[in-house]
């Protein structure tokens, strides 16, 4: 006696799941298709918001172009950080400037002895003199307050010692009257030392 199998008819030997499988898959065609369809849509939406927020951005970066001061801003950078740090404001000289660093800022304060009522406390008796240039000088007076707050020139000057040597004294990175001094007294040319009396240098052979 032979076996029946499910995929043959009892009666007519048909393959009656390979004919349901093709009917089911043609009754599921409009789904697959209107499915596709509407996935397309979904990325040509996509597509469109997409391009849509691209526009708005270029609007907006456009309507910088407008203002004046956006053709005037200036940015600046300096070779090393750690020494000079630079910032442009709007208009700013373009170019490229070369500072020479002598000595790094440091921070300093001096507060007074404190008052009772500032408005109307005298300060109390004494002698009370404001000098500008030509008073007295100390080691750490900056070459840019003398000759009356006009400052020196930098450069460079000869010292002649009395047995006839000369020494070329470079001031070019001097900041105050004790870097001056230094520079002297480590002179190797010449046999002279330098110190500060009054408001004056003193040069000694």
């Amino acid at each position: 006696m032979a076996g029946i199998t499910s995929s043959v008819g009892l009666a007519s030997g048909l393959p009656t799941k390979d004919i349901i499988d093709q009917l089911m898959s043609l009754e599921a065609r409009p789904k697959t298709l209107l499915k596709n369809r509407l996935d397309a849509a979904n990325a040509q939406r996509l597509a469109y918001t997409d391009l849509a927020a691209r526009l708005t951005s270029i609007r907006l970066s456009a309507t910088a172009f407008k203002k004046a001061a956006t053709f005037q801003q200036a940015t600046a950078s300096s070779s090393d950080q750690n020494v000079l740090t630079a910032t442009a404001a709007s208009g700013a000289s373009k170019g490229t400037f070369q500072f020479q660093v002598t000595r790094l800022v440091s921070a300093q304060q001096s507060i007074s002895a404190g008052f009772t009522d500032t408005a109307s406390q005298k300060v109390g008796a004494g002698t009370l003199t404001i000098e500008m240039g030509g008073g007295e000088i100390s080691s750490q007076t900056l070459l840019a307050n003398l000759n009356g707050g006009n400052g020196v020139s930098r450069g460079a000057f000869r010292i002649t010692d009395r047995s006839g040597r000369t020494g070329v004294i470079d001031i070019s990175s001097a900041y105050s009257l004790d870097d001056v001094v230094k520079k002297i007294n480590t002179s190797l040319d010449i046999s002279v030392k330098a110190s500060i009396s009054g408001d004056h240098l003193v040069i000694t052979d």
